[in-house]
């Protein structure tokens, strides 16, 4: 679903070996589910939500919608969620 919905054209998933194809500010989204809840990052992705401060994140993105809005089907929205919970640093 990360691929198929192009997310690796700004976001690196260092844990699965995936490098954004661009050089953004995106953020390597490892512990994303670590930094922000569930519920949030859902509405984020959709556009339904800003973004707010976190550790990983340069504070100028703060207030401001995600990018692109991701526009796959609940079950894709459902399986990328649960696929970005288990990309952890075990840190």
């Amino acid at each position: 679903v990360f691929l198929k919905n192009k997310c690796n054209s700004c976001h690196t998933v260092s844990t699965a070996g995936i490098k954004a194809k661009i050089k953004s500010k995106a953020p390597d989204l490892i512990d994303i589910t670590v930094r922000h809840e569930k519920p949030w990052i859902r509405k984020f992705i959709r556009q339904n939500d800003v973004h707010v401060s976190c550790p990983k994140v340069d504070i100028s993105r703060d207030g401001k919608k995600h990018a692109v809005k991701f526009d796959g089907t609940q079950d894709e929205e459902d399986a990328l969620i649960a696929w970005l919970d288990k990309q952890r640093s075990g840190k």
